[in-house]
């Protein structure tokens, strides 16, 4: 009799336990529901209480013999991690982690849970936060650990065969940023290997289609790689994509001059430019060639004189068929000053000796030619910088200062103060 008495005591012992504990999981969604309340009236110090209370409750029933195999338990810890994440007083400890391996293990524990009204919430959150780390990771360098917050990212919006967000175009929008970023953080991390397929799938995805800078890392992987004729297939693939890109151009021009086919670069524009003569970006390109092959390492010779000259032809072309187009402007007057420059530093060069001195008289009006010609230009340029000041892109503001810099130099070597002063205040104001 009295062993029949234990043992119901002992089984009435257990009963209590277990339900002690799934008490802990209400205990743990009713504070949850208050500090989402709290959260959303940013309320923060009461929702940080009500949080702490709800992640005690939910840690002792996930650790908890009796309910460390439930997967309402975890499930209520991932909700209650990734609300913990909204708080200020949490967030720095990145508690959105913890919620992604207690969404994981309850889906593991229980296949009903991703049923659950809120799973879909929890993924996307999860997903999002991940890819702000990834962002954040990528832009101090640290390139490992971008690639698996965008990796969590990707595997977490993709979730059983992308069974909760098809469709839906914000989704599908950071997705793709998180596949291409992954292509970035592989490319700067020297793996190239992995980032080639990523950048690859990236700039076939309509999404990020768009972004020139995927074919630039592209070519620039393969060069690594030792792969010269991928690396120009994909020059010229972004090339025929992006015809206006001034990057990409550059790209092209500097292929095509490293491996000693400056010739068989002329002859396709020349082609081009035939079959076309209204598109202004051809004789630009034309130009941009004649101008490396026209730069300067000793004295002028007939070959870059003549060089030069087909230049400014090319570049004058180009603004005769676009004249709006500031990096035709720019070109030109670049062209220009770097011309005068040539002759400023000769002067610098020379003594103060009376055949120096004619030396140097005989190359001002040489100097002070090209400098004007680059200034009707540069400040062509730079007017239309000035009008579009507020939507410049990162790339276009740095050659707006390029530009101011240019004219700088010039209006204190011609001794035009006041213009320069001009061209120093919008220089500081950038």
């Amino acid at each position: 009799m009295k062993k029949t008495i234990l043992l119901l005591t002992i089984g009435l012992a257990c009963t209590t336990i277990s339900l002690a504990q799934k008490s802990k999981i209400n205990e743990a969604a009713d504070a949850l529901k208050d500090a989402q309340k709290s959260l959303i009236l940013k309320q923060d110090e009461s929702a940080a209480t009500l949080l702490n209370k709800a992640k005690d409750a939910i840690d002792a029933a996930t650790t908890h013999e009796a309910t460390k195999d439930n997967g309402k338990a975890w499930f209520t810890k991932a909700a209650v991690y990734m609300a913990m994440q909204e708080s200020s007083q949490f967030s720095s400890s990145n508690p959105y982690l913890e919620a992604i391996s207690a969404l994981k293990k309850a889906a593991e524990l229980d296949k009903k849970t991703v049923n659950e009204e809120q799973f879909s919430s929890l993924l996307a959150n999860g997903a999002f936060y991940s890819f702000n780390a990834g962002v954040n990771a990528m832009n101090n360098g640290q390139y490992a650990s971008s690639f698996n917050s965008f990796n969590e990212t990707n595997l977490l919006l993709g979730w059983d065969n992308n069974r909760f967000f098809k469709d839906n175009a914000q989704i599908d929008s950071i997705a793709a940023r998180s596949k291409l970023f992954q292509g970035y953080s592989t490319f700067y991390d020297n793996k190239y290997d992995q980032a080639i397929p990523l950048l690859k799938a990236a700039a076939e995805n309509p999404i990020t289609a768009s972004e020139s800078n995927i074919y630039l890392l592209l070519a620039q992987a393969y060069e690594k790689q030792g792969k010269k004729q991928e690396q120009s297939d994909i020059i010229e693939a972004g090339k025929k994509k992006f015809p206006d890109d001034k990057n990409i151009t550059n790209a092209q021009l500097n292929f095509y001059l490293n491996s000693g086919k400056q010739s068989e670069m002329i002859a396709k524009l020349e082609e081009a430019i035939s079959k076309d003569p209204k598109n202004a970006s051809l004789p630009f390109n034309l130009g941009l060639v004649y101008r490396d092959l026209s730069a300067l390492k000793d004295d002028p010779t007939p070959a870059t004189e003549e060089n030069f000259s087909k230049a400014e032809a090319n570049f004058k072309k180009a603004i005769e068929l676009e004249s709006s187009n500031t990096d035709y402007q720019f070109e030109l007057g670049a062209l220009y000053y770097n011309k005068a420059g040539y002759y400023n530093n000769k002067m610098m060069s020379l003594g103060v000796d009376n055949a120096s001195l004619k030396l140097a008289q005989e190359m001002k009006p040489l100097r002070d030619d090209y400098f004007n010609k680059a200034i009707q230009y540069l400040e062509q340029a730079r007017s239309n910088y000035r009008s579009q000041k507020s939507s410049l892109s990162p790339k276009e503001k740095s050659d707006y200062a390029k530009c101011l810099e240019a004219l700088n130099s010039i209006y204190i070597n011609l001794d035009m103060m006041e213009e320069s002063n001009s061209v120093n205040a919008e220089l500081k104001g950038l």
